[in-house]
């Protein structure tokens, strides 16, 4: 009796590392990349993607692409309706605030769209001037995407980010002001 209780907890434990291994490994093997991109953005020469705030609402453009070999389940339409989580940070204060997101039918985070490998998804974002408030400096915004995802008949969880530069009224910041 003790050898078999040895044995099956040597079994569970076996098949609890192979779980893990083929856990990890799907999500290793998981490529998609988060792209954040505003309506009146702009780029400095070092490849910094940057807002203009001029006190009106900031519109993103966030595609999420499956650089992956298989295709990849991605509730799309839950986060069209609850948004990325978007956390923003003052240049010159450190403080951080959050933008709220929506809230969305929970049924529809079970429903996923596929991602063919090498297509990607877009989400339609906006961030409110009301969320802005006045900007003295500039901010950096995080947007972060995470969920659960399938992939290889499991599901996953997923989190993958961009960040932006979103500059106040008084324009890019100079050499002097960094």
């Amino acid at each position: 009796m003790k050898k078999l209780i040895i044995t099956m907890v040597v079994l569970m434990v076996i098949i609890a590392i192979f779980y893990i291994v083929n856990l990890k490994s799907a999500m290793k093997n998981l490529s998609l990349d988060v792209k954040a991109t505003c309506e009146n953005g702009v780029e400095d020469g070092e490849g910094n993607k940057m807002c203009v705030f001029e006190g009106k609402d900031i519109f993103l453009d966030i595609k999420i692409t499956n650089n992956d070999r298989a295709v990849v389940g991605f509730p799309l339409e839950y986060l069209q309706k609850t948004g990325p989580i978007i956390k923003l940070t003052n240049f010159n204060t450190g403080a951080e605030t959050y933008v709220p997101i929506n809230l969305a039918d929970r049924a529809l985070a079970d429903k996923f769209t596929p991602i063919q490998p090498g297509n990607l998804v877009s989400i339609k974002w906006m961030i409110s001037s009301s969320d802005l408030g006045r900007i003295d400096s500039h901010l950096t915004a995080e947007i972060i995407v995470k969920t659960i995802i399938q992939t290889g008949g499991n599901e996953v969880e997923f989190m993958g980010m961009d960040r932006m530069i979103i500059a106040g009224n008084r324009g890019p910041r100079t050499d002097k002001e960094q």
